[in-house]
């Protein structure tokens, strides 16, 4: 299912609305009056700020996030009372009553697989018996949740014209299999030194196994089978990425700490970074050198190759690496190496967090 965000939300909504021929323009700037009448979000030329038909289909599409000045009002506990208010107005006026146990039983359905939201909130969704705030509720929270091109519910740590640097929860692939967005993204994936592509799916008559489907390497050749229905092809892309950039390997076949392969597919190019070696039992061993080490190599050679691109990677150190670093320790790391190149920096960097992983990382820092 899709995400719930403001466009997946409005397109459940439709249907119970109790005029028909309400198109998604008038729809949504009709939702969202609560918060720009209330907040007094205005535009340029100063009139309330307006989501015109080129706007609407880029939310509806999620190929847009809602506006920050909206998000700004949104956030602001001192008109909650009033945006509600307003919000009951078009409950009032625009749901059809007899149906919003319906369309409430749709919308619980659609959460149930919903990784955006976290147990906890799915549980206090639910605990809300009335109908209207239960709706209120669910669309201030759609606000936040990213429509594939921004945040969707972390912190920008800087910002400065279009670059930035921002963290997120969510799902790393979820950035690295998009066929809707037609703008080329960058998705980091931690390998090994040798740049294995092997996968164990299956453990009998296997002493070693290979890569482990639980990591992130292991993830994305699943994806990436599942996507094009074979890999066989990915070594060789590998390789000739790596001799066309002078990687030079040892006599184990093992590249150093840092280096990165580029394989394109579709509108994606994933950076194979190495951040670990395998011993002769294929387990991993890294340590927190190597994923500082790493990630520097990896900062660079976006900076070089990157060409403004959003990049978007995982936490790194932190699982079957077996480099012992802490979920916070991980993130700060990665935070700090990216803030201390702000100065010359030019670029889209966003950190992912595993939804799982919610309250766990303090993520601190404002926008700059």
């Amino acid at each position: 299912m899709n995400t719930m965000n403001t466009g997946e939300l409005l397109r459940l909504l439709k249907p119970y609305l109790n005029y028909a021929k309400y198109n998604d323009e008038k729809f949504l700037n009709e939702i969202l009056k609560c918060i720009v009448k209330t907040g007094n979000v205005l535009m340029r030329n100063g009139e309330p700020f307006y989501f015109d038909k080129s706007y609407t289909s880029k939310i509806m599409n999620n190929h847009a996030c809602i506006p920050p000045a909206i998000l700004e009002a949104a956030m602001d506990k001192s008109l909650l009372a009033e945006i509600l208010q307003e919000f009951s107005l078009f409950y009032e006026n625009r749901i059809k009553h007899v149906k919003a146990e319906e369309l409430r039983g749709i919308i619980i359905n659609a959460l149930d697989s919903d990784t955006a939201f976290t147990p906890s909130e799915k549980d206090e969704l639910l605990s809300i018996s009335d109908n209207k705030l239960f709706l209120f509720t669910l669309l201030m929270k759609s606000l936040f949740i990213n429509n594939d091109t921004a945040i969707s519910s972390g912190i920008v740590m800087w910002k400065k014209g279009n670059s930035y640097i921002q963290a997120v929860y969510g799902n790393i692939f979820k950035y690295a299999f998009s066929d809707r967005r037609k703008r080329k993204t960058i998705v980091v994936i931690p390998v090994n030194t040798r740049f294995d592509t092997h996968l164990s799916t299956k453990l009998e008559n296997t002493i070693y196994p290979m890569i482990s489907s639980e990591t992130v390497h292991g993830e994305w050749l699943l994806c990436l089978e599942k996507k094009k229905g074979r890999i066989d092809d990915i070594p060789e892309r590998i390789q000739s990425d790596l001799r066309c950039r002078g990687s030079v390997c040892n006599d184990d076949d093992e590249y150093p700490i840092g280096t990165i392969a580029a394989v394109d597919i579709g509108n994606t190019c994933f950076y194979l970074l190495a951040i670990s070696s395998f011993d002769e039992r294929n387990q991993a061993k890294s340590k927190p050198e190597f994923i500082e080490q790493a990630v520097d190599s990896l900062l660079d050679f976006y900076d070089i190759n990157g060409q403004g691109y959003d990049l978007y990677l995982p936490l790194l150190g932190t699982g079957r690496s077996r480099a012992g670093m802490s979920l916070q320790a991980s993130f700060d790391l990665i935070k700090q190496k990216a803030l201390d190149r702000t100065v010359s920096f030019h670029g889209k960097i966003t950190i992912v967090i595993s939804n799982e992983n919610k309250g766990e990382i303090v993520l601190g820092g404002d926008i700059q």
